[in-house]
């Protein structure tokens, strides 16, 4: 699970624009001013909200994320937008976390209630994301039967990887050096 003090530390990617890099941006109790393409993200009007599915099991994360972008494009309407998301600890092993970016421009609480029940899960974290004047917030919801502190923290934007974030997890397995390694692989 996230926590709040390691939420600075990461960095967030949303696929906004397939034809371009990911719109990167971190979190600060200092509020910033957006740039153009980050505001075109996050808009003027609409309910936006994030999901990342963490797991120390990576079968299991891909299976909870594939589940849930099928639930995604199933369940919520035409005014909804998901993009790809994540979010990691630049230079740090294993630290990418993937989920979706959502921007709800409909008047129902389809996407709302959707969040809710996925956030059930002990391997979902959501976000919602609110505009204060000319600034932007991330305030992360935390389950019905989970109090945890909550913390608002200001989005700014972030300078883009050096190299993409997923490659962070890519194992550097292509050789095994012993036989009880590549069995495990093989289980999995």
């Amino acid at each position: 699970m996230f926590r709040c003090g390691q939420l600075c530390s990461r960095v967030f990617a949303v696929e906004f624009d397939l034809r371009t890099e990911p719109l990167y941006f971190t979190l600060s109790s200092n509020p910033e001013v957006l740039h153009h393409a980050h505001q075109q993200l996050f808009g003027d009007n609409g309910k936006l909200f994030s999901l990342h599915v963490h797991s120390d099991n990576r079968i299991e994360k891909a299976q909870t994320h594939a589940e849930i972008k099928h639930k995604l494009f199933v369940t919520l309407s035409r005014d909804c937008d998901v993009f790809e998301a994540s979010s990691f600890i630049p230079d740090v092993k294993n630290s990418v976390v993937k989920g979706f970016f959502i921007r709800d421009k409909s008047a129902t609480t389809l996407s709302e209630d959707v969040l809710k029940t996925l956030q059930q899960s002990k391997s979902v974290c959501v976000f919602s994301y609110k505009r204060e004047g000319q600034y932007y917030w991330q305030e992360m919801l935390s389950p019905v039967n989970q109090v945890e502190e909550s913390s608002r923290q200001f989005i700014i934007p972030a300078a883009a990887a050096e190299h993409h974030p997923s490659t962070l997890n890519i194992r550097n397995s292509d050789v095994f050096y012993c036989m009880h390694e590549a069995y495990e692989v093989l289980q999995e």
